[in-house]
């Protein structure tokens, strides 16, 4: 027996384009790229060309947390999916989609076709052949690094989706960010680059470790650091010195927060678990003040990305990752002296075994063990 493809949702490539398209949404994912940035090759992102039988757009986005989708091969070419929630954004005239939420409802190797005659399908070739994507968040975003500033205008259509659209501003980073402002200037964390110099972000507290003091030949001096979630993405933020005072008690986990002004950079990936290219650094310019609107109950407060224990061996020896199992057994709490500094320390190991039936040793030191 056959089986059922389900229907696409008709215009949802033009509705979602023209922030109007209320989810969920079926559309078929045609072909995915991935894609990388001149600035790293460490995070991974994929470009998506999705159709609705109709219509076709390879303006898409997926969001780095449902990368899983693809890496698994749950996500595979000519898949039918169903949006449950996507980000809508429009900078300097050129317009993409950030898939936040989104479920497999056919794989492609069942459906097998484009389904319909979709516009723009003569060009799904070049969607392979085309430059290279000069940004994390790919050319249909490309910001100038000689733009003067760019602010992000969000209106919200339905409960499922909310729209983001950019457009010039010349307001100082200094001025205070008004009530109105708070509706108006809000960049999802993935569009993020070193090209912007003007953004604001609304993003959850996931992590904030204490302060770090330091000293070494360059000077003394100290820092903490923050994970931000939103709907798109993660990124770390760290506050030094002045910063680290200003901020340390205003930051809090789990609180949603407006900041806005700051340096973006490329991420050290060897100091850090974060899915992203780019990283925040708190400067004398930054402002940050508690979201309270009805907003905030809509972005996520964890995130995971858990491996399989027998896909360990070969995941990346220096990559951070989730892990999900049994333990089977308890070890003893013993005594270790580090070579180095013969400083004692505490040790513990942990016996695991997950649904692969792979078990693995899990060792917590310190406070930890």
């Amino acid at each position: 027996m056959a089986a059922v493809i389900p229907q696409l949702t008709e215009k949802a490539i033009e509705g979602m384009l023209n922030q109007e398209a209320k989810c969920p949404l079926v559309v078929q994912m045609v072909q995915y790229k991935k894609i990388s940035d001149p600035h790293s090759n460490q995070t991974t992102r994929y470009r998506l060309h999705i159709s609705d039988g109709r219509d076709s757009s390879g303006t898409c986005m997926l969001a780095t947390q449902r990368n899983e989708l693809i890496e698994n091969g749950t996500l595979d070419n000519l898949a039918i999916i169903k949006v449950n929630h996507y980000i809508s954004n429009q900078i300097q005239s050129k317009k993409f989609v950030v898939l936040v939420d989104l479920e497999v409802v056919a794989p492609g190797r069942t459906v097998g076709k484009v389904l319909g005659d979709p516009k723009n399908g003569s060009k799904m070739s070049m969607f392979f052949q085309g430059d290279p994507v000069k940004s994390t968040i790919s050319q249909e975003c490309e910001v100038s690094k000689n733009s003067s500033s760019l602010t992000a205008s969000s209106t919200t259509k339905s409960d499922n989706n909310s729209t983001l659209t950019a457009s010039s501003a010349t307001k100082s980073h200094n001025s205070p960010i008004t009530q109105g402002e708070q509706q108006k200037i809000i960049f999802p964390i993935i569009s993020l680059s070193p090209y912007q110099s003007k953004w604001c972000i609304r993003a959850r507290v996931t992590r904030k470790t204490d302060i770090r003091n330091w000293s070494n030949k360059r000077g003394d001096g100290k820092l903490f650091s923050v994970d931000l979630m939103d709907e798109s993405g993660e990124i770390r933020a760290t506050a030094f010195n002045q910063e680290c005072d200003r901020f340390f008690s205003v930051l809090q986990p789990k609180q949603v927060y407006l900041i806005r002004g700051g340096i973006i950079k490329v991420a050290n990936r060897q100091f850090t678990s974060i899915n992203n290219d780019y990283e925040l650094a708190f400067s004398g310019e930054t402002q940050i003040e508690p979201c309270k609107d009805e907003s905030v109950y809509k972005l996520p407060s964890l995130l995971f990305r858990f491996v399989k224990f027998d896909k360990i061996p070969r995941t990346n020896r220096k990559q951070l990752i989730d892990i999900l199992g049994v333990v089977e057994k308890i070890g003893e709490l013993e005594h270790k002296v580090a070579r180095a500094s013969q400083r004692e320390l505490l040790k513990r190991d942990l016996f695991l075994v997950d649904d692969t039936k792979t078990a693995i040793t899990l060792t917590l030191w310190g406070n930890e063990g």
